[in-house]
């Protein structure tokens, strides 16, 4: 099977970025809402575990939207799909071949 990502793949995924971001902000958005609302912390211990939230959010954004290329197409699509930010709708948009590939190299 060859490993080139489909034009075809690769326009959809420039489609479906923009909203798969959006859900990832809101996920850690609503995590710090969450943390925030939290009684039994003090201030500061809700500070601190909201700072390690976002560091580790920032990573993981890093790692899934940043520097898109073809050779990493796979993988931030996996790194989507695994953060529960693509939907099955839009996972079925890409070919057949990309999403035979998904699923092989996910295993």
């Amino acid at each position: 099977m060859s490993l080139e990502f489909p034009e075809e793949d690769w326009l959809r995924l420039h489609q479906i970025r923009p909203h798969a971001i959006e859900r990832f902000c809101k996920r850690a958005l609503d995590g710090i809402a969450e943390i925030s609302k939290m009684p039994h912390l003090s201030k500061h211990d809700a500070y601190l575990k909201i700072t390690d939230l976002i560091r580790q959010q920032d990573a993981d954004l890093a790692r899934t939207f940043e520097n898109p290329q073809r050779s990493r197409a796979i993988e931030q699509i996996r790194l989507m799909e695994s953060f529960g930010i693509l939907t099955p709708e839009e996972l079925s948009r890409f070919t057949p071949k990309t999403r035979i590939r998904l699923r092989l190299e996910s295993e």
